[in-house]
């Protein structure tokens, strides 16, 4: 987090943020303040990639977070950040001091009721890996869901973020890529 506002301020295009935080290692409001700040001193050139935590959560000996708990931690750091007044542990909250800038939520997900809920949700699905199969089945599950919920599946952006490793020997090249952190 500490490197986003030296890579804005050295540019004036490039968005930010991670590839994935999650809901169970930061509080939400500390989450939502960082972007809230960074999108008033540079522009809203953040978004927030957000999951259930399952490799970061798994290292501290907890589970990852519930999708139910997902999806309430979304809405709370985008509304948070956008201006708007959200409920969180019971309480109303907001920030009075942002200017309402626009947060743009990617979920990474797997499973079936995960893409279901980015369909539901999100701003854009973060697809971990690169098979053609799974990444045409994962993809059809967002677009499906959001079309069932009322969403145009047109309105969700795609974003890949798939292991590589560059080389002329194929067979240690898929070696090195068969594990990485979002798996």
């Amino acid at each position: 987090y500490v490197i986003y506002s030296q890579m804005l301020s050295a540019t004036n295009r490039i968005k930010v943020g991670p590839m994935v935080t999650n809901p169970g290692t930061r509080n939400w409001t500390v989450t939502a303040s960082h972007y809230a700040t960074l999108n008033d001193m540079f522009g809203d050139r953040t978004v927030c990639g957000i999951g259930r935590g399952d490799s970061a959560m798994r290292v501290l000996g907890h589970k990852p977070s519930t999708l139910a708990t997902l999806s309430e931690a979304m809405a709370v750091i985008k509304g948070l950040a956008e201006g708007k007044e959200v409920t969180y542990n019971g309480t109303q909250q907001q920030f009075p001091w942002s200017k309402g800038s626009s947060l743009d939520m990617y979920m990474g997900a797997y499973g079936p009721r995960a893409l279901k809920l980015v369909g539901e949700q999100a701003d854009g699905f973060i697809l971990q890996l690169a098979d053609p199969q799974i990444a045409k089945w994962t993809i059809e599950a967002v677009r499906t869901a959001a079309s069932d919920s009322g969403r145009n599946p047109d309105d969700i952006s795609i974003c890949v973020a798939a292991p590589a490793y560059v080389g002329d020997n194929i067979a240690y090249q898929r070696d090195q890529v068969r594990w990485f952190g979002g798996m």
